[in-house]
């Protein structure tokens, strides 16, 4: 691939490549339909299981800004001490906080985690992982460890890096019928994008990635049922999955 991958358009690889296939053509880097092309004979789409908020706005529309600036503080708080890289995890109630309340507390929360490494350091022991709640409801957790290569001072290396932010919607996943209209509108959306090309191949498969929620302990099978009958034009599809962190997958077509 050229330039920055698509991390959705990666997930849904690496779960095909778990699937046993080995013969996975890329065509990501291409414009039009499919992304990829397993056994010369499987058109696989990959969409992102884009959770709306409404009518109007979808959880990562929602998400991506306050993810921006939380990347810009944490590259602004300066390398971590002792050559260590610290990994930052954050949760927020929806909606996130503004742009400057999240400047200001984690701001100040990571300057304060960095200054308790440092004391770790000076009195000889390893900086130890933890978890703050932020008076603006945002949740942070630290997972500082040692490069491989050991302590560096290389700034692609030697800093705090956001691993994972997520917006935490009450009920989100859990009302069947919500997940019946988002899975159907990613449906709709990729039967347009694919109609011109859909007779060019004999399967066609719709990878949904699943970023923002974890599907598996809040969806039983009778409720994953309810939303299979619940699904429309599904006819060109012999295979529709939802693939979920650490390539978990549900199969709503197979």
């Amino acid at each position: 691939m050229s330039g920055k991958p698509n991390p959705d358009e990666l997930s849904a690889k690496k779960w095909l490549e778990s699937q046993r296939g080995t013969d996975i053509l890329d065509r990501t880097d291409g414009e039009g339909s499919p992304d990829f092309v397993v056994r010369g004979y499987i058109a696989v789409e990959v969409r992102r299981l884009n959770w709306m908020i409404g009518e109007k706005k979808g959880l990562e529309e929602i998400e991506q800004p306050c993810r921006n600036t939380l990347k810009k503080v944490l590259k602004s708080a300066g390398p971590p001490p002792g050559g260590y890289r610290v990994q930052v995890d954050f949760n927020s109630s929806c909606p996130p906080p503004d742009k400057a309340v999240v400047e200001r507390e984690v701001g100040r929360a990571v300057k304060e985690y960095s200054e308790s490494m440092t004391a770790a350091l000076d009195s000889g022991r390893s900086p130890m992982a933890d978890r703050e709640r932020l008076d603006c409801g945002m949740e942070i957790k630290y997972s500082p460890y040692v490069p491989r290569s050991g302590p560096t001072d290389d700034p692609s290396i030697n800093k705090f890096e956001l691993v994972n932010f997520h917006l935490v919607v009450p009920g989100l996943g859990l009302v069947v019928r919500d997940s019946i209209a988002n899975i159907n509108r990613c449906i709709k959306d990729k039967n347009k994008k694919s109609k011109n090309n859909f007779h060019c191949y004999r399967k066609w498969w719709l990878v949904l990635v699943d970023n923002t929620i974890m599907v598996p302990p809040t969806l039983d099978e009778d409720e994953w049922e309810q939303i299979r009958n619940g699904l429309v034009e599904t006819d060109r599809w012999s295979r529709i999955v939802v693939v979920g962190p650490k390539l978990w997958h549900f199969d709503l077509i197979e």
